[in-house]
C-alpha cells in the first residue's frame, strides 16, 4: 500500500533504491511502478513506532536482558520489528522508536539518572 501524502513526501530506503536500479536495467520498467509493484514505500514513522511498540511489549525476556546490561539486544528487538514490516522502514529510527518503548513502558522500573 503506498503511504498518504503528496508524492514529494514518499520515500524508500536505500536498500530499495539499489532493488529498484536493478529492476529499471532489467526490465525498463519506471521506477515509481516498481516502487508500487514491490511495495517497497517506506512506512509512516508513526506506524513504525506503534510496531516497535507492541514488539517490545510481546518480548518482556528479551527487555529484561537489555535492561540488565546488554545493549546487544535492542539489533534483537529491532530485526523482529523490521521482519514484521519487511525492512520498510530505516534501521536507526526502528532503534530509537524501540529503546523510547522500552523506556516508557519500564521508566517505573528503571534506575533514576
Amino acid at each position: 500500500k503506498q503511504p498518504d501524502g503528496p508524492k514529494e513526501t514518499r520515500k524508500i530506503s536505500a536498500t530499495a533504491a539499489k532493488k529498484v536500479l536493478e529492476v529499471m536495467f532489467q526490465t525498463g520498467e519506471g521506477p515509481v511502478e516498481i516502487i508500487e509493484r514491490l511495495n517497497l514505500w517506506l512506512l509512516p514513522e508513526e506506524e513504525v513506532c506503534e510496531i516497535a511498540y507492541l514488539t517490545v511489549c510481546e518480548n518482556p525476556e528479551l527487555v529484561m536482558k537489555y535492561l540488565d546490561g546488554n545493549p546487544k539486544i535492542v539489533n534483537v528487538l529491532v530485526g523482529k520489528v523490521m521482519g514484521k514490516i519487511n525492512g520498510r522502514s530505516n534501521g536507526p529510527w526502528v532503534e530509537e522508536c524501540v529503546i523510547a518503548s522500552i523506556e516508557y513502558i519500564y521508566a517505573p522500573y528503571l534506575p533514576k539518572k
